[in-house]
């Protein structure tokens, strides 16, 4: 029996949206800038530089955002339990 008000979730973090945002907030700047970068570059002919959407923009940017997804959510779970003790 659920209580009012209350769906059953009980896992690491509540069920916010704020990691959704943080990723959002933090990894688009971060996507964009090593897009713009990554268009500006040139490799030297010859020189054996390596460029590529994916390694250079594509997973740093997706480390970003996991990484902020995962903080907000840490951090609003644990300030939520943190108000539900007091």
């Amino acid at each position: 029996m659920a209580i009012e008000g209350h769906d059953g979730y009980e896992g690491a973090s509540q069920r916010t949206r704020w990691g959704c945002f943080a990723a959002f907030l933090f990894a688009a700047p971060v996507f964009a800038f090593l897009l713009f970068v990554d268009a500006l570059g040139d490799c030297w002919p010859g020189s054996g530089c390596r460029r590529g959407f994916l390694s250079q923009v594509l997973v740093p940017g997706t480390i970003v955002a996991l990484v902020a997804f995962f903080a907000a959510r840490a951090a609003v779970g644990r300030r939520q339990r943190r108000n539900d003790r007091q």
